[in-house]
């Protein structure tokens, strides 16, 4: 009789085991994977993109942060996002960008142009060395610039230095 209360006894133990373990597995998954509040999206964002529509910023046009939790490529996070918040572009595929919210600017007239650049792990704004079709980063700051040549003539500096703007940094994933 002893042996089958122990058995019985062993066998409820288990079962407490497995449900408590399945209870723990659950409430990991809930909190990766979001319940389902609207604002899931921003806490678990994959790309973050700052744009900055310099002196083009209206009503249609204002500075801010758009993200996106899907996306192969920042390229891809980036028109996700752009179409989640209805904003219109004209982006080439390999990622070269023409015009974000029909703010395009003139390089012949005024020597302006769209410009990005990537969070880097010394917490500071990089210029990309290439674009958005072939970086890795995942936080981006894309902006409307002038562009002033250096000594040699040959190459031009953006005027837009995004580490000495501060707007960025209320929101985005610096506001968690």
């Amino acid at each position: 009789m002893e042996a089958k209360s122990n058995k019985t006894l062993l066998i409820v133990v288990c079962v407490i085991v497995v449900v408590l373990i399945i209870a723990v597995a659950g409430y990991f998954l809930l909190m990766k994977n979001g319940d389902g509040d609207d604002n899931d999206n921003e806490a678990e964002a994959k790309y973050w993109f700052y744009l900055d529509y310099g002196d083009y910023e209206g009503d249609n046009a204002q500075n801010g942060w758009i993200s996106a939790v899907d996306g192969s490529t920042p390229l891809n996070g980036l028109f996700n996002a752009l179409n989640a918040e209805g904003i219109a572009y004209d982006i080439s595929s390999a990622g070269w960008i023409v015009s974000i919210c029909g703010i395009e600017p003139d390089w012949t007239a005024t020597m302006e142009s769209w410009y990005s650049w990537g969070w880097a792990s010394d917490s500071t704004w990089e210029e990309l060395s290439d674009t958005l079709g072939n970086v890795t980063e995942s936080w981006f700051y894309i902006g409307v610039t002038a562009f002033d040549e250096d000594d040699d003539g040959y190459n031009t500096i953006p005027a837009l230095d995004p580490n000495s703007e501060t707007e960025w940094q209320n929101g985005g994933p610096f506001s968690e």
